[in-house]
């Protein structure tokens, strides 16, 4: 019942101080569980070790070594000249993966990302991925991975699904900020059969929080940028505890500015996240808790003719308190915090885990009503949200073969209303009205798996792997006293390869069956279709991995068949006609990828990445939205002493956007492009002036102010168009005592 904005306030990318995490080049990119994502290898200086007070994994042979500093103040250690300057690229590739899988690094992440943007604006350099945005920081992004929306796109926070139960539904605002990050993982695809979740329809971001560090630190921080916008706070962490085996670490931080455009400010957003891990005489023990308390206002779009007499810069929400667009009434304020504890058994070949996880939302999006007599109403749409859910996990290692087995159960109860009060005006105040609508949606989920990695002989793997997925939904209508029950299930298979040719050279592929629920609005779009079906899609990949002294990157090519998908269809009989969500098949995403890293020398280092997509419908014309053809990247990474910087940029071919009455909109090709610069104060300066460590960084995005149009919406005859970013700044200091 959320309008199509972005609209839940939650967890954005504000400002957090680093916890401290070192990067091995044997860590395993791992979802923060025992094995990998897909039962891969080591990944050279991409995901995060343990906490000091834990056993790190075995250090590979010790090339020459290197430290950097992120913006944060956090040192990364990698090996080897040329896997430092290839980190700084920020992405990294895992050869031994059966899956295709991208390490995002804290260089991109934290350093040419601007603090106060989302965690997916660090994802825009991903071949056939696609991001808009628009308004305030805070309102959040859309982003897509190879035509996929992000409701088919699996989200996971230290292996938590987030994606919504009710419709797979995430917000990119719902999100730990950006510092509080030490990598994510871009995985394209369907994943295997331990993926957890049912929105990894077309792929799966899987985001790792960071670890607190062994010493203790006390590092404020402040952040002031274009737009009024400024971010402030401070991070205690604790260093080592109770004999050494325990550290923790507490965030705060606050945020404010008035948005890209007219009316659409921040008013304000409050953060809070605290991590420990605790070495106990079997295991460890991780806790983990993060809060957001926001409100903001909204980017409506303006049409052509509000842009010839306002400006682009104008909101489409007018000043005026008589009118259902006064910008007052239009607001979203949201709150929300997340949870988990975890307990991690590795002793010799055995491997078990288990993370009991809760979200709890509460908040509204405001908006404005008239009545048949021109009288307004504030409308707030609720959504109270409760969570739980559990995971487990066990590995058991042999000479020739790995097992795996674990479960994943979550149950949601959501509650979603729209609530009408009476506004006064010139006009007086209407008469009270009852609830727009109410609306109960419970699900529960089970989906046990068993995978095993073979591995016959040496420099091969092969990995089946097998699913069952289940979630059972009631939906509530409170208001007509009427109840809905559906079920669905199904038996997942997955099949996944991989060769290694030659040293750094690999070959890999896989196999997924893939499958997702309707969203709980088959109850209310048009007729409820007691037949309809969940989607289902076989998704295949083949490609290549190298990693040879200074180069890095993969070859990929990637397709997705629908046996079957969910569109609304319009149906007449006489003179009345309705919608109803039907099952369709026809539909195929299928394109190439080529990334590649490289370092020039000593100082300097850039990455080329390339994305071709042929996404369509075969049974009918409607082109798929938000699904263009080309997305492609290409950037230069300089480090030299304290200084460091780069410059990228990102061309993405035109796309349809989808309006009212089966009408689309073109959105023409474009560029956007992004700097950054920091430099790290020596520590003898930095003691100088009584603090340890001491940083200054600025970033610069869309350099050349090209505001292009990334979004439309209502009417195909005066469609209400979404602007880009304008060119925008922002600085931020950052003190280590």
């Amino acid at each position: 019942m959320f309008s199509t904005e972005q609209v839940r306030p939650v967890l954005g990318a504000s400002l957090l101080l680093a916890c401290g995490v070192v990067l091995a080049p044997t860590a395993m990119a791992t979802d923060n569980d025992h094995t990998n994502t897909n039962g891969t290898a080591p990944i050279a200086a991409a995901a995060p070790a343990a906490a000091a007070p834990v056993p790190a994994a075995p250090a590979a042979p010790a090339a020459s070594s290197a430290a950097v500093s992120t913006t944060t103040l956090d040192n990364v250690t990698v090996t080897g000249q040329a896997d430092y300057l290839k980190m700084l690229t920020g992405q990294a590739q895992i050869p031994e993966s059966t899956r295709t899988q991208t390490t995002v690094t804290q260089a991109q992440i934290q350093d040419a990302t601007a603090p106060v943007q989302d965690f997916a604006a660090a994802l825009t350099n991903q071949p056939n991925f696609v991001r808009s945005h628009t308004g305030s920081n805070d309102s959040g992004s859309t982003y897509r991975l190879r035509g996929f929306d992000q409701n088919h796109l699996g989200l996971l926070i230290d292996g938590i699904p987030v994606n919504s139960s009710d419709d797979g539904s995430v917000y990119t605002n719902d999100i730990t900020n950006n510092y509080a990050i030490s990598s994510i993982d871009v995985m394209p695809g369907a994943g295997s059969a331990s993926t957890m979740g049912l929105s990894n329809f077309g792929g799966t971001i899987a985001i790792h929080t960071k670890d607190p560090q062994p010493d203790f630190y006390i590092q404020p921080y402040l952040g002031v940028g274009s737009f009024h916008a400024k971010q402030y706070g401070a991070q205690i962490n604790t260093g080592s505890f109770l004999d050494d085996s325990t550290s923790a670490i507490l965030s705060l931080s606050a945020r404010d500015g008035d948005g890209y455009y007219d009316h659409t400010n921040t008013k304000y957003r409050n953060d809070a996240t605290f991590k420990s891990i605790s070495k106990l005489p079997l295991g460890k023990l991780t806790l983990y808790f993060h809060s957001t308390d926001q409100s903001y206002n909204y980017y409506r779009g303006i049409s052509d003719a509000e842009k010839a007499q306002y400006g682009k810069r104008y909101n489409g929400y007018n000043e005026n308190p008589d009118s259902i667009e006064y910008f007052g009434y239009n607001y979203n304020k949201f709150y929300n915090n997340r949870t988990y504890i975890k307990y991690e058994i590795n002793r010799n070949n055995i491997h078990v885990s288990n993370q009991l996880y809760y979200y709890y939302a509460r908040g509204y999006g405001a908006s404005a009503t008239s009545s048949n007599n021109n009288e307004l109403y504030q409308v707030k749409s609720r959504h109270n949200e409760d969570r739980v859910g559990n995971i487990f996990r066990f590995a058991y290692d042999m000479k020739y073969a790995t097992f795996r087995t674990g479960v994943y159960w979550s149950y949601q109860d959501t509650l979603h209303r729209a609530d009408r009060t009476p506004i006064e005006t010139k006009q007086g105040k209407g008469p009270p009205l009852g609830p727009e609508y109410s609306e109960t949606v419970k699900n529960s989920t089970e989906q046990p798996y068993v995978e095993v990695e073979i591995r016959p002989f040496k420099h091969f793997t092969i990995t089946p792997g097998l699913k069952y997925a289940r979630i059972d939904r009631d939906f509530y209508n409170n208001l007509a006293g009427t109840h809905q029950a559906v079920s669905y299930n199904r038996l997942l298979p997955s099949l996944g390869l991989n060769y290694q040719l030659l040293e750094g050279w690999n070959v890999y592929g896989n196999y997924t069956r893939s499958f997702k629920p309707p969203g709980y609005n088959q109850f209310y779009s048009g007729r409820f279709n007691t037949n309809l079906a969940p989607e289902e899609a076989d998704s295949y990949e083949v490609g290549t991995i190298w990693d040879k002294g200074p180069w890095s990157g993969r070859l990929t090519l990637f397709e997705t068949h629908y046996l079957s998908y969910i569109r609304s269809e319009s149906f007449g009989k006489g003179s009345t006609s309705y919608s109803q969500l039907v099952n369709a098949g026809g539909r195929v995403n299928q394109g190439v990828e080529l990334e590649n890293s490289y370092a020039f020398n000593g100082w300097l280092s850039g990455f080329a990445n390339i994305g071709y997509l042929n996404a369509y419908y075969s049974d009918h014309a409607q082109p798929p939205e938000q699904s263009p053809r080309n997305t492609d990247a290409l950037g230069l990474r300089v480090k030299y002493k304290g200084w460091s910087g780069g410059i990228s940029g990102q061309y993405v071919s035109s796309y349809y956007v989808g309006l009212y009455d089966n009408q689309f909109y073109k959105i023409k090709d474009h560029v956007e492009t992004k700097a950054y610069a920091k430099y790290d104060f020596p520590d003898a300066m930095a003691k100088n002036m009584g603090v340890k460590k001491m940083s200054v960084s600025v970033n610069l995005d869309n350099l050349l102010n090209n505001q292009y149009v990334v979004d439309a919406g209502q009417g195909p005859d005066n469609p209400r168009k979404k602007y880009a970013e304008p060119f925008n700044v922002f600085a931020g200091l950052y003190v280590r005592f």
